[in-house]
């Protein structure tokens, strides 16, 4: 199970990632991963986050989360966890 940190679950919307930062409002959006029995945090998960101009992968911190992805358009970010040992 993949929620983010306002209650839902699944894909968010988030746009580009953004470098330098101005007056424009920006989208942004970080996950958490959760156990599907436990509900506890998935720490040190290896993940990827896509979305139509880039990718990110990392590892989840110790609540499970994602790093945040900022981007300055509204886009669809998909989530995978990838195998461990990798």
């Amino acid at each position: 199970m993949v929620d983010d940190e306002f209650g839902g679950t699944g894909t968010g919307t988030v746009g580009e990632v953004r470098h330098l930062y101005d007056d424009r409002e920006m989208f942004d959006r970080h996950f958490q991963l959760l156990d599907d029995a436990s509900q506890q945090p998935l720490a040190c998960r290896r993940y990827r986050l896509s979305w139509p101009g880039g990718s990110v992968e990392g590892v989840t911190n110790a609540s499970g989360y994602t790093q945040r992805v900022q981007l300055l358009n509204p886009e669809e970010v998909s989530l995978e966890i990838l195998p461990e040992g990798d």
